[in-house]
C-alpha cells in the first residue's frame, strides 16, 4: 500500500507541476476601473514575421500563439493582429468597441479605439510591451494608416516589392506607431495584437484576475490519492484490532 501511495502521490505532484508550467500569462484589471467596465489589452509580439500573406488569420493565428494562452478572470481571451490586407482594414477588423484600450500592465494606451483615440493620430502611450510586459521594440507590421485604413497597395500580402510594405514602430506614441515606414516583405518583424472586450467581473474591482479552477484530470488524481490514504488507514486499524 506505501508503494502505491507513492505512485498516486508521485504522479500528482507531476500533473500539479504540469498545469502550473502549461498556465499562460493572467491579466489583472487595470486601476481605476470598476464593475461591469470593458477594455481591451493590447501588445507587441517578441517574435517576428514576414508579411507575406493576404489572409488576415495568418496574422491572427500569430499574435494568438504569442499570447501564450493569457486568460482573464479564468477565462482564455481572444486576440486579433491589429493589421490591414487588401481585404479588411484594421479598424474594420478589431472593431470599435469604444473601450479604453491598456497594455498588459495596465498602463493607458488610449481612452478609446475609435477614431478619437486609437485611430486619431496620437497614443497615450506607445505599444511597446509584450504579453509579459517585457519591452519589445522594434519595426511593426501593418500594412495601415494612421486612420486604420490599408494603405493603399501597401497593406500586408500586397507583394508589392518595390513600394516595400507599411510598417509601425513600437517605440512610438504618434502616428509612427502604425505607420512608421515602408519597408521589404521579406523582412521579418513584429506584429500588434489586441484583446476582445473584456468586463470587469462584478465582484472583481481592479484586482487581479482569480486563479483558474484545477483541471478534471488533476482533481480525479488528487482524489485517488485520497482514497489510497483511506484505504491504508483502514488496514492498519483493522491489523490493530
Amino acid at each position: 500500500m506505501k508503494r502505491l501511495f507513492s505512485v498516486f502521490y508521485m504522479f500528482a505532484i507531476s500533473c500539479v507541476a504540469a498545469d502550473t508550467a502549461s498556465a499562460g500569462p493572467i491579466i489583472s484589471t487595470p486601476t481605476g476601473l470598476n464593475p461591469g467596465d470593458h477594455f481591451r489589452i493590447a501588445f507587441v509580439t517578441t517574435d517576428k514575421t514576414t508579411p507575406l500573406s493576404s489572409n488576415i488569420t495568418t496574422y491572427d493565428s500569430f499574435v494568438t500563439s504569442e499570447a501564450g494562452g493569457a486568460t482573464y478572470n479564468g477565462q482564455l481571451i481572444s486576440w486579433q493582429a491589429i493589421a490591414s490586407t487588401s481585404a479588411v482594414n484594421a479598424i474594420d477588423h478589431i472593431g470599435v468597441t469604444n473601450d479604453r484600450v491598456y497594455l498588459v500592465d495596465g498602463t493607458l494606451v488610449s481612452q478609446t479605439d475609435s477614431t478619437s483615440g486609437l485611430w486619431s493620430g496620437s497614443l497615450a502611450h506607445s505599444i511597446s510591451e509584450d504579453i509579459n510586459s517585457n519591452v519589445s521594440p522594434g519595426l511593426v507590421w501593418t500594412g495601415t494608416i494612421s486612420s486604420g485604413h490599408g494603405a493603399g497597395g501597401q497593406e500586408l500580402g500586397s507583394g508589392n516589392d518595390f513600394n516595400g510594405i507599411w510598417a509601425g514602430a513600437s517605440s512610438l506614441s504618434n502616428a509612427g506607431w502604425i505607420s512608421f515606414v515602408t519597408t521589404d516583405p521579406l523582412n521579418s518583424h513584429l506584429i500588434y495584437g489586441i484583446s476582445s472586450e473584456l468586463t470587469v467581473p462584478g465582484g472583481g474591482g481592479g484586482g487581479p484576475a482569480p486563479v483558474p479552477e484545477p483541471s478534471t484530470a488533476m482533481l480525479a488524481v488528487l482524489g485517488g490519492v485520497g482514497l489510497a490514504i483511506a484505504a491504508c488507514r483502514k488496514r492498519r486499524i483493522r491489523a490493530g484490532a
